[in-house]
């Protein structure tokens, strides 16, 4: 090397440390890489060194009669490390949650408008009014069962039999010359507003007739014959006439008890045993597709009838009455349903029958026989 050459490379190490951290790595960087080694270098220098495991084996033996001991270092197998395996972590993958897909159903088609309510059914027969007049007459003789009358009176000759209600309605049985007729009246009413014979019931608006049924409760539709109407209103005018008799003269006692049961349990009179005072009357008006909205409006526009209180109480005077009949009739008749005679009079007793007349005396004797007789 020539001495020009020397000189520029003595120059170009005098500038190396200005431009080494331009050039070279940077000074923390080469500080640790320095240190490392080392590190390395002292850690491999300390390092012992491993050494083969021996075993000291001695023995004893007799050589001529003397024990002669001989020792001697043996290698011994260096024991194989145990190896721990590291303890394996299974890890379960979670499975993904299945998605079910929900289809939504299809939307409701739009409903029809709801249709207008029916017409109520056409009847081709009657209105139901027409039978307003034989219902209410029903109910009241259905009310009054087998419950002996309140009272009796007398008109005309013939002894009538009435039932008058807590709400003033009252019911009169006449057994008169031609049948057994009933007359109904309203609370407080003087005229009846239906009559019933065997045969017919006439039903009144006031003086007018305005309906006839037949014996089975039937409305009927033909014209009305003239003597049908004139019948009509003689019944009317009598059933005046017996209410005001009624009012007049009303009696109740032992001896009229027992007369009402034998004659009208007899079935003569136009009691029946099953049906009481109803009769024959079916109830057909009450199966027509028109009555239960007639009979709600009517009852909201009617007094109250308190019937179902009346019914109790003419089965409580019904069973009083039975007992005392059985009991021999001994006393005044127990109270009615509606007592409206006080104190009735128990039953007459029969008088005494008349004592026997005594014998005549016997003849004197003739005086042959008188003789014969004292021997």
């Amino acid at each position: 090397m020539t001495s020009s050459s020397k000189l520029a490379l003595a120059a170009l190490l005098l500038a190396a440390p200005l431009t080494a951290p331009l050039i070279g790595p940077a000074p923390a960087e080469a500080a640790t890489k320095k240190t490392v080694k080392k590190t390395t270098k002292k850690a491999a220098t300390k390092k012992p060194a491993t050494k083969a495991a021996t075993k000291r084996v001695c023995t004893s033996k007799k050589v001529k009669g003397k024990t002669v001991r001989s020792c001697r270092t043996v290698k011994v197998a260096a024991a194989e490390p145990v190896v721990q395996t590291a303890p394996v972590v299974v890890v379960t993958k979670a499975e993904a949650p299945v998605v079910q897909t929900i289809v939504a159903p299809p939307p409701a088609p739009p409903q029809p408008a709801p249709l207008p309510p029916p017409p109520p059914p056409q009847y081709s027969g009657p209105p139901a009014a027409a039978f307003i007049w034989i219902d209410m007459a029903d109910s009241l003789a259905d009310t009054i069962g087998d419950g002996p009358p309140d009272y009796t009176f007398r008109y005309d000759g013939i002894d009538s039999w009435a039932w008058t209600t807590r709400g003033g309605e009252t019911l009169i049985v006449e057994p008169g010359r031609s049948g057994v007729v009933q007359y109904y009246y309203r609370g407080r009413s003087s005229a009846p507003y239906l009559v019933r014979t065997e045969d017919y019931s006439y039903a009144f608006d006031g003086p007018n007739l305005v309906h006839t049924y037949d014996w089975r409760g039937d409305l009927f539709t033909g014209n009305v014959r003239w003597d049908q109407k004139r019948e009509a209103e003689r019944l009317q005018a009598r059933g005046r006439a017996l209410m005001s008799a009624a009012l007049r003269s009303r009696s109740w006692s032992g001896d009229a008890a027992l007369t009402w049961y034998s004659l009208f349990y007899s079935g003569n009179y136009g009691w029946n045993g099953s049906t009481g005072w109803r009769g024959d009357w079916r109830g057909d008006w009450r199966r027509r597709p028109d009555w239960r909205s007639f009979e709600y409006e009517q009852s909201g526009q009617m007094p109250p009838r308190y019937l179902e209180d009346e019914r109790r109480r003419r089965k409580d005077a019904a069973w009083r009455y039975d007992r005392w009949r059985r009991d021999g009739a001994r006393g005044a008749p127990p109270p009615t349903a509606n007592p409206v005679v006080p104190n009735p009079a128990p039953v007459t007793q029969a008088p005494p029958p008349p004592a026997s007349p005594a014998p005549p005396p016997a003849a004197p004797l003739p005086w042959p026989a008188r003789r014969e007789q004292e021997r």
